[in-house]
């Protein structure tokens, strides 16, 4: 595992805003206890796929910095509402062959934040599944090697991937691939407010009349994972440069 500075250099380069925006906030939910302290440098604080759940939701899930701890107790804590199991999945991941694990486990899970994080530690095996259906479907003239250094930019460009969907407030999590133009879903799971904790005013103003959404991508996920394990290689994704001594200070 790594330590939050190589966590938010990962998740800097995936997120749009400058570093210094990403660590304001990751040290603002760290000073919240969202995020374990330790020393500096090498005794800092092992960061796990919880932290870097919670560091994604706050990112995604608040308007500013200082709402990052309200937003990671609201969207941690969001319903699924599914009465089934990942058995109950399976069908209607049929059609993606090699269904991974991990979206099934997030089927599983009762609250998103538990979801999120297994979404983190599956990554490997989406990663292996996204490539499977890349050579399967699209093998181009080499035979897929294509495949074995540049998932991940066909992941950028959103040919198939995974999706999660931060609303205010509920969640999506969406497996897909577009055929042509058309995005077909091939499994979609829901985690939605508690109707007891909305009218308490746990989430604030219940109605309010300005929607606002954020979808992260298989991206973010492969950079979160990536964040907390240097130097490995994923099926079809090249390591991220390991942080140097320096980077974690």
């Amino acid at each position: 595992m790594a330590k939050l500075p190589a966590l938010v250099t990962a998740l800097a380069e995936v997120d749009g805003r400058d570093r210094k925006s990403v660590e304001h906030i990751g040290r603002t939910i760290r000073e919240a206890g969202y995020i374990p302290t330790g020393k500096r440098g090498s005794g800092a604080a092992e960061m796990s796929p919880r932290e870097a759940a919670n560091f994604i939701i706050a990112l995604n899930g608040a308007d500013t910095p200082k709402d990052g701890p309200i937003a990671i107790d609201r969207f941690r804590s969001l319903k699924q509402w599914f009465q089934g199991t990942s058995a109950d999945f399976k069908a209607q991941v049929g059609s993606f062959d090699g269904a991974p694990e991990a979206v099934q486990n997030a089927a599983d899970c009762k609250v998103f934040g538990d979801a999120l994080e297994a979404l983190i530690e599956g990554v490997p095996g989406l990663a292996a599944s996204f490539h499977h259906f890349g050579v399967e479907n699209f093998p181009g003239k080499d035979g897929g090697s294509y495949w074995d250094t540049r998932l991940l930019g066909s992941l950028r460009l959103g040919t198939f991937g995974l999706d999660v969907t931060f609303e205010r407030y509920a969640t999506k999590i969406e497996l897909f691939a577009m055929f042509g133009d058309e995005r077909r879903v091939q499994c979609e799971i829901w985690f939605m407010a508690d109707p007891d904790r909305m009218e308490s005013g746990f989430y604030g103003n219940s109605w309010p009349d300005r929607k606002v959404t954020s979808t992260i991508g298989m991206p973010t996920l492969v950079a979160a994972w990536q964040g907390l394990n240097p130097g490995v290689d994923l099926p079809g994704i090249p390591a991220a440069p390991v942080a140097t001594e320096a980077d974690e200070e």
